[in-house]
């Protein structure tokens, strides 16, 4: 089903409309983001006003690393998509609820090497693998599992 834009009237907008992004949670910087910040600050205080401008991300919402909680996520997801069916899911998947899915899990999780969220029959699929300092995480979950 589609709906009329107020922005454009000869834009189809696909109903039900995506929902904004949940918000990731925010946490302290570790002790390699701090000496980031205290680098960025450093160097941004040298500059010129107006000749230059130096913008960093701070790198401190979403989970780090070794400490993805697939639960919050899980949560975060199916909350976000609860208005859609699998027949729904299935029709926009490729056009917009992927890509929908994918910025959420980049916003929530840090230092993500490699994402992938496919949907299966009964659900979507996820696999996130991370790096810090001390090693490699892969994680796998499913969301909407088993939602015929």
């Amino acid at each position: 089903m589609t709906a009329m834009s107020d922005q454009d009237e000869g834009e189809i907008v696909p109903f039900p409309p995506l929902p904004p992004a949940p918000l990731p949670p925010r946490f302290p910087p570790d002790p390699r983001q701090r000496t980031r910040n205290r680098i960025v600050g450093a160097i941004s205080s040298q500059l010129s006003e107006g000749e230059m401008q130096l913008a960093a991300d701070i790198g401190v919402t979403g989970y780090p690393a070794s400490g993805v909680n697939l639960g919050q996520i899980k949560d975060a997801l199916e909350g976000a998509l609860e208005r859609f069916s699998m027949t729904t899911l299935q029709a926009r998947w490729e056009s917009d609820v992927r890509s929908f899915v994918l910025s959420v899990l980049h916003a929530w999780v840090q230092r993500a090497k490699h994402m992938k969220a496919d949907l299966c029959d009964k659900g979507i699929a996820i696999e996130i693998e991370t790096q810090d300092d001390h090693g490699y995480y892969h994680y796998r979950f499913d969301v909407f599992s088993g939602r015929g």
